[in-house]
């Protein structure tokens, strides 16, 4: 099990947990995705609350309180929009996390915003299910 003495959990400590539990894949860029959302203050660390609210949230939020969490996840310039790239780098992050060295690309472009994608993820299961994953 892990030990954080200090209440707060470091970005290489999370990266090393993540890690731990896709052995065949290279979780780095993923987990540091996803440490930039449970780091909520910013501060480079994890602290016991900042893990409880992102956990809560995942596990028991409202689909609205996980599709924001999620909008988050995607938003990794925190911009307030997703637009292609964001999307295809969450994507490849994923990919890679999950063993496949070679993801695939494809080309277009257009944007997403907060209120697009609640209200498409509302109408797709799937998206709801992979919450469940994160």
């Amino acid at each position: 099990m892990w030990d954080c003495p200090a209440g707060e959990l470091s970005r290489e400590d999370f990266i090393d947990i993540y890690a731990s539990f896709f052995e065949k894949g290279d979780a780095c860029d993923f987990a540091n995705i996803i440490f930039k959302v449970f780091d909520i203050n910013g501060d480079g660390t994890i602290d016991f609350e900042e893990f409880l609210s992102a956990l809560s949230i995942t596990s028991k939020g409202t689909m609205d309180e996980k599709l924001e969490w999620a909008f988050q996840v995607y938003d990794v310039d925190n911009t307030g929009t997703i637009n292609r790239e964001k999307m295809k780098q969450i994507v490849r992050a994923m990919i890679t996390m999950a063993g496949d060295k070679n993801p695939q690309e494809d080309d277009g472009n257009g944007m997403l915003s907060k209120e697009d994608f609640i209200s498409a993820a509302k109408r797709g299961e799937g998206i709801i299910q992979a919450l469940s994953f994160l």
